[in-house]
């Protein structure tokens, strides 16, 4: 099978895609976190349509009728502009679509738009400046859906998107009021869609037309809803494997601090209640004193003092997941090698296994756990043991957790390959136990650059994109087409 997905990838690659545009739809949104919108990526472009907003602690610029962000236009020719705020519309509801991050609702709440340019062939333009050629970009637009009701007004919102690159353009239908139509199990997901291009120019355009695929101009639902649009930069896989994040945990205040000094977090027992005061960054000696910190923040420089210690004044023995969503990591662009910590916790028959969360919210945590012979606080700096996790090959659990409200082991069963994801948003360790102080530090995760083997049925859509790319290349001849398809 793997020879048969390498020749498909070199038939696509023959076909010419591999310098055009590739139009993808994201996963179903849920959290904030599963956006991919965090402080490390680059963006060129955060906008968010209406009032200014902020996911993840990124700030999106307001486009409004009087105020456009820098190198940015909106332009709907001759006619309207106009802004909704703080409106979920006749039929949204964030609940049913899973939707529970509120800055992600937030952002989804306000939007642009043109009133009068609801008939079809009418459109807005949309121009993104300041880019660097031959840089890779994702632009993101952020959607979900206004009307459903089956009224005389809702046909879906069809909109033909032309993203014009240089002397590229790639085109895509969009059902803006039907993610169904997209292969969403639900009209009321939130999700993006991802254009993913090699700027052949400084400029990108976008032209979003009020599509008529009814042949019936009173079929019409409006023009596009611009909720938020983010342009960010591709960043270039390592060349071998290399330290993404570090956090030394590093404390010269001579008293233990919160999870949160760190950038980190701890939730305990069945109902995931958060620890603030009794558990932190504590002053004792950590293990390695001469490593800097990486992407952690705040980003220091390590320091003696400082290791994560769940120290005695933390409830008894019950589950807990110490964790951070400080890095986003794009499995696009890299592939998850290793995960490395020292570990001295104090009861021996404590295990601590790596967990993870990807883009979807759901949490797993390894088959493998690590146990280390049971030390005192103040020999971590000489007996604690440097424990690396392969995810090469690695099985995991289901770790069902949601911050105060539920944390559970899937301990039965089968254990299981990582399902695929877009990105991996939050990482950490987690136990099953606290029988005694649970210590580590210097955590840290090691990438390369990522490989996916498509599934079989990834084979079969290959083959569609190459027919659709002969039909799309048979009517029209402006551009080089885009494969679209359904984000993992």
């Amino acid at each position: 099978m793997r020879g048969a997905c390498l020749l498909a990838l070199g038939l696509l690659l023959a076909a010419g895609i591999a310098g055009a545009g590739v139009i993808t739809f994201g996963p179903a949104l849920s959290t904030d976190a599963s956006t991919g919108i965090g402080p490390l990526v680059f963006y060129t472009h955060k906008i968010a349509g209406g009032e200014a907003q902020a996911v993840n602690g990124v700030s999106l610029a307001p486009l409004t009728t009087s105020v456009t962000p820098p190198n940015f236009n909106w332009n709907t020719h001759s006619w309207t502009k106009n802004v909704v705020t703080n409106n979920p519309g006749p039929s949204w509801n964030p609940g049913t679509g899973g939707v529970t991050g509120p800055d992600l609702i937030q952002l989804l709440r306000d939007f642009t738009y043109s009133g009068n340019g609801d008939y079809p062939p009418r459109y807005q333009t949309f121009t993104l400046t300041g880019l660097t050629p031959e840089k890779t970009y994702d632009l993101r637009l952020y959607i979900r859906l206004w009307n459903n009701s089956g009224d005389a007004a809702d046909w879906g919102r069809p909109i033909d998107l032309t993203f014009t690159n240089g002397a590229e353009s790639d085109t895509q239908l969009l059902w803006e009021d039907r993610p169904t139509n997209h292969g969403y199990t639900t009209d009321h997901a939130a999700y993006y869609l991802n254009y993913r291009y090699t700027a052949l120019t400084s400029s990108l355009v976008i032209d979003a037309v009020v599509a008529d695929p009814f042949t019936d101009p009173d079929k019409r639902s409006g023009s596009l809803h611009l909720y938020g649009l983010t342009n960010q930069l591709v960043p270039e896989p390592p060349a071998g494997p290399e330290v993404i994040y570090r956090e030394v945990f590093g404390n010269n205040t001579g008293d233990n601090q919160a999870p949160s000094y760190a950038g980190w977090s701890e939730h305990y027992g069945s109902g995931a209640t958060v620890l603030t005061t009794s558990v932190g960054v504590s002053g004792l000696d950590g293990c390695p004193d001469n490593l800097p910190a990486i992407n952690s923040f705040p980003a220091s420089a390590e320091q003696v003092n400082g290791l994560f210690s769940d120290y005695n004044g933390s409830p008894g023995n019950s589950a807990r997941i110490m964790w951070t969503n400080e890095v986003p990591i794009d499995l696009s662009v890299f592939g998850l090698v290793q995960a490395q910590w020292y570990q001295g916790n104090a009861d021996a028959r404590d295990a601590l296994r790596v967990a993870v969360q990807l883009d979807d919210g759901q949490w797993y945590a390894s088959a493998l756990s690590f146990t280390n012979p049971g030390i005192a606080g103040s020999d971590f700096d000489t007996a604690a043991q440097l424990k690396t996790f392969d995810f090469e090959d690695a099985e995991w659990r289901l770790l069902n957790f949601t911050p105060g409200s539920l944390l559970q082991f899937v301990g039965s069963g089968n254990p299981f390959g990582l399902p695929g994801g877009s990105f991996l948003t939050s990482f950490g360790l987690f136990s099953e136990t606290r029988l005694g102080n649970l210590r580590f530090d210097s955590f840290e995760l090691i990438v390369g650059p990522a490989f996916v083997i498509p599934e079989p049925g990834s084979v079969a859509l290959l083959g569609l994109g190459l027919a659709a790319l002969a039909r799309r290349r048979s009517r029209r001849r402006r551009g080089r087409g885009a494969v679209a398809r359904r984000g993992a």
